[in-house]
């Protein structure tokens, strides 16, 4: 995720509106991206508002909440290295050191979901 505060614009919050898969039903709803900071691409608000996973302080906030509910592993979706999905950009630089070394302060490990990318095999992951 990012913010104006750490990325200078918003990344993922601002995804394109999903259509309901009924056509019928998809004409009633607008079209377009979300717009940010009010109307978010989430199914909640998220306590923090949208926020940058960049921010440390953001950071040390969710691996607190993760500590105080006694969560011992963090499931990190990841994209290999300079590679992104459709609406967000590369993030090779945010998972190591940031997100790594910031759980293990709080003794939180972290698993990586590979997201699916081009040329994905089951040498590649």
């Amino acid at each position: 995720m990012g913010a104006p505060r750490g990325e200078g614009h918003y990344i993922h919050w601002d995804h394109v509106k999903v259509p309901h898969w009924d056509p019928k039903i998809s004409a009633s709803y607008p079209r377009g991206h979300h717009s940010p900071p009010e109307d978010l691409g989430s199914s909640f608000y998220p306590q923090l508002g949208p926020y940058s996973s960049r921010d440390p302080d953001v950071l040390r906030e969710h691996m607190t909440q993760l500590e105080e509910a006694a969560i011992g592993i963090l499931v990190l979706s990841w994209h290999p290295p300079g590679m992104a999905d459709d609406n967000g950009e590369p993030s090779d630089d945010l998972v190591v050191p940031a997100i790594v070394d910031t759980a293990h302060q709080y003794n939180i490990q972290v698993a990586f979901h590979l997201r699916p990318h081009k040329g994905r095999d089951n040498v590649t992951g």
